[in-house]
């Protein structure tokens, strides 16, 4: 199970990637572009649940509770920014 959940880590990259790539280089191709980006989200799930106890292990560690929260903050400042 750990194998294909490195396998479909690394393809939903590549495939987020590309669908970035199309946007940049052929917008016109915007149904490969869309199923690009749909099915490197479903790998990056895929992937996601395949490592589904370290990615537990790694989010029970303090340092990243700190840095989600950190995370969270920037982006609550940059909504009321933005919005106001």
């Amino acid at each position: 199970m750990k194998k294909i959940g490195e396998v479909a880590g690394t393809l939903g990259v590549l495939l987020l990637l590309a669908a970035g790539a199309l946007s940049l280089g052929r917008p016109e191709w915007e149904i490969a572009r869309a199923a690009s980006a749909l099915a490197g989200a479903a790998s990056l799930l895929v992937a996601l649940y395949a490592n589904f106890g370290q990615v537990r292990a790694f989010f029970a560690r303090r340092s990243a509770r700190y840095g989600v929260n950190a995370l969270a903050m920037v982006v609550l400042v940059l909504g009321i920014i933005a919005l106001g």
